[in-house]
């Protein structure tokens, strides 16, 4: 079980920062902002144009390294890594550009996103997606074929062509 200090005080919590200050130039964009966030919680974060809410995702996702404090996520330091070792431990972020690769299928963009949650190999389905065919679903020892999740071409099909 994590520390009272890896998880901010609560065993429930998932995510906290504690002291996190960003600074560009003379300008502080977050100053000492604590935050506890627990498991099944839904938060927003809110406030006017350039008060810090993109800033605070970038720290947190590791885009932008802080000057001071420190993020912990599922009750490991996560201050100063890259963001794809930090997506690797399972959080991840959007950005505010919705576009999707318009020369590729919506299968194909769907399978894009996958492509760091993947450790399937080249030609193999990620685990928990079915591309049909026998030969890439998984199977326990000493057991028929497992029933893997809906293949998602058929599933996009509900959608329209």
């Amino acid at each position: 079980m994590p520390s009272e200090s890896a998880t901010g005080g609560c065993p429930e919590t998932i995510l906290f920062t504690r002291g996190l200050t960003k600074q560009f130039g003379g300008l502080t964009a977050v100053k000492d902002l604590e935050l506890s966030i627990r498991k099944r919680e839904i938060l927003s974060l809110i406030g006017p144009n350039g008060a810090g809410k993109t800033t605070v995702f970038n720290l947190i996702t590791g885009f932008y390294r802080p000057e001071e404090g420190e993020i912990v996520f599922k009750g490991k330091k996560i201050t100063g890594r890259k963001p794809h070792q930090i997506a690797l431990s399972g959080m991840s972020r959007t950005f505010q550009n919705t576009r999707l690769f318009t020369e590729m299928t919506c299968l194909e963009n769907i399978m894009a996103g996958l492509h760091g949650r993947s450790s399937a190999g080249p030609g193999r389905s990620p685990p928990g997606l079915w591309f049909g065919g026998g030969t890439n679903r998984p199977r326990r020892p000493g057991q028929g074929p497992q029933r893997g999740p809906e293949d998602p071409g058929r599933l996009l099909g509900r959608f329209g062509p």
